[in-house]
């Protein structure tokens, strides 16, 4: 593209600049024609303005003066297609784009229009090389995330895969992926957040405003932020933690479902063009799957482990009937499968309106021997009360009071220490016996799928206690029995008449024994027909023990009595 063109008029215009064909962004273009229109056209300055993206954009300019410019005239010439002047301005359109002049020679303004035609032609060659050159260069990115991916079904390497790649694509310093854990109808909230380039970690998760959650989610759209353009924006407040130059955001979309997003960030000033949002989207759209795929992949191998699991747990609970071993089992089994810090077993008392803690993994002396729940209160007291699983993301925060006096106090004074709880009701048929409390340090870390596990365990737990219970009540009533039967057939084979201290004793070890206890006394006291007569009025000596026997009880020596 070089020679002199002449103008219809006989006035001929300085060769077009050989660069200009040669151009490989619309920028350059821009630049070497803003340069050559007002070198030709002897103006004090001239912008370029280029249709991109559905949006008239000044792409480059020369000279001085064009602060009088606004683009309305600009965008009249090109909806007109006609040489248009406005004091000072002139814009002159060619094909999807306008030369804006301040101050030109008209003569070189009429001498310029020959060339639209040929200009239009040039620009859209070079805004369709640099079309392909994006196109091959998102294609490129993505094959290269692709490759790194390698089919991995492991989430947390996709995830950090995805924001390594995200970061090298665009040449900048830091990236993070996050998957959402709260979706609302006008914002989101992230959970685990997986970076690259950050040097302090994420706590507490991420939380997406009304504005923001609105271009990400429902249009679907990156967003790019400019903090010398955005700075005074909802979203330049919602990232002054972050403080960075220049940002893209993308949303993490897959099978119609939002997942999440995609952030890409420098401190450096580095403009974020549209090519850059086109690769983090392109980025954020083919990694959405490969995400999907492995959180779903993740989805059935912790249905299968957890059925696995509650298979292990229910063959562990069966295996004894031993109530206080069935217990340890229970809390054990509760505390591993959940990854809980304590348990309880809570056991309902016959008043109907306490509970009581039998059993316990993890907690203090203290706060076992102190909480004493009430049946309707709290987390615990609710479980019990309402037959249902009751849980607490975070109990310091969520002002549900608690199930005793004794944790209520805690709660007022900050010093509970346990955040997560779930309470799972311990029943048999209808009627809950008791409740399996669970505790955790932290914000409840358990999903609506570990819940649901949760309560599968709690029926086995439950059949199981209960089980435990009902053998240890036979056996105590076979042990009653046979005490019984051995202290009869002991008294039966003495001669007629009062028993002698032998077979007193042999009554009490028995009887002792039966009860599983350490020591007994039996002690006789005479009888209205006894050793007194029927008409003896009740008084001191009508209670006198009169014989005894004693099981490993002894009395003490004189010199120990107290004095």
């Amino acid at each position: 593209m070089s020679g002199h063109l002449p103008d219809r008029a006989g006035v001929a215009l300085p060769p077009l600049p050989p660069g200009l064909s040669a151009a490989s962004t619309v920028a350059q273009f821009a630049g070497l024609l803003a340069a050559y229109a007002c070198r030709a056209t002897h103006a004090h300055g001239v912008q370029v303005w280029v249709v991109t993206d559905g949006q008239l954009q000044a792409v480059a300019e020369e000279g001085r003066g064009l602060a009088l410019s606004d683009g309305t005239l600009v965008s009249e010439a090109l909806t007109g297609g006609t040489l248009l002047h406005e004091g000072m301005l002139a814009a002159l359109p060619f094909g999807c784009g306008v030369l804006e002049f301040v101050g030109a020679d008209p003569d070189g303004l009429h001498a310029l229009l020959g060339t639209g035609p040929l200009l239009a032609l040039a620009v859209e060659g070079v805004q369709a090389r640099e079309a392909r050159r994006g196109h091959g260069r998102i294609a490129e990115t993505v094959e290269g995330l692709m490759r790194r991916l390698g089919g991995s079904l492991d989430l947390s390497e996709v995830l950090t895969v995805t924001a390594q790649s995200a970061a090298l694509a665009l040449g900048f310093r830091r990236a993070f992926v996050a998957l959402f854990s709260e979706l609302s109808d006008g914002g989101a909230r992230t959970g685990e957040v997986f970076t690259h380039g950050f040097t302090q970690p994420f706590t507490g998760g991420i939380g997406v405003g009304p504005v923001t959650f609105e271009t990400l989610v429902r249009r679907g759209e990156a967003i790019r932020f400019e903090r010398g353009r955005d700075h005074e924006s909802p979203l330049a407040r919602g990232l002054r933690e972050l403080n960075p130059e220049t940002a893209v955001i993308a949303p993490l979309n897959a099978r119609g479902q939002p997942l999440g997003l995609l952030y890409v960030d420098t401190t450096e000033h580095v403009p974020a063009t549209e090519d850059d949002a086109r690769i983090v989207l392109a980025l954020a759209e083919q990694a959405a799957l490969a995400i999907d795929n492995a959180r779903l992949y993740g989805i059935e191998t912790r249905k299968r482990e957890a059925a696995e699991a509650l298979r292990e747990a229910g063959a562990a609970l069966a295996g004894s009937l031993h109530l206080s071993e069935t217990l340890e089992r229970v809390l054990e089994r509760a505390v591993t499968l959940f990854r809980a810090d304590a348990a309880a077993v809570y056991e309902k008392q016959p008043d109907g309106r306490s509970i009581n803690i039998r059993s316990a993994v993890g907690l203090s002396s203290e706060y076992m021997l102190r909480v004493k729940a009430k049946v309707g209160l709290g987390v615990t007291g609710r479980a019990v009360g309402e037959g249902t699983l009751i849980a607490a993301h975070d109990l310091t925060t969520e002002n549900g009071g608690g199930s005793s006096r004794y944790t209520r106090q805690l709660l007022a004074t900050h010093t509970y220490p346990y955040r997560g709880v779930i309470s799972l009701p311990l029943r048999v048929g209808p009627n809950v016996f008791g409740a399996l409390t669970l505790y955790w340090s932290a914000p409840l870390p358990l999903d609506s799928d570990d819940l649901a596990l949760a309560g599968v365990f709690a029926s086995q737990a439950g059949l199981a206690i209960e089980n435990a219970r009902l053998y240890e009540e036979e056996q105590l009533r076979e042990r009653e029995a046979g005490a019984l039967l051995a202290i009869s057939r002991m008294l039966g084979e003495r001669p007629q008449g009062q028993p002698d201290d032998a077979a007193l004793r042999d009554v009490i070890r028995e009887a002792t024994l039966a009860l599983h206890a350490g020591r007994g006394l039996l002690a006789l006291f005479p009888d209205a027909t006894g050793s007194f007569p029927a008409d003896t009025p009740p008084g001191p000596d009508s209670w006198r023990v009169t014989r005894c026997a004693a099981y490993n009880l002894h009395p003490r020596t004189p010199p120990n009595w107290p004095t």
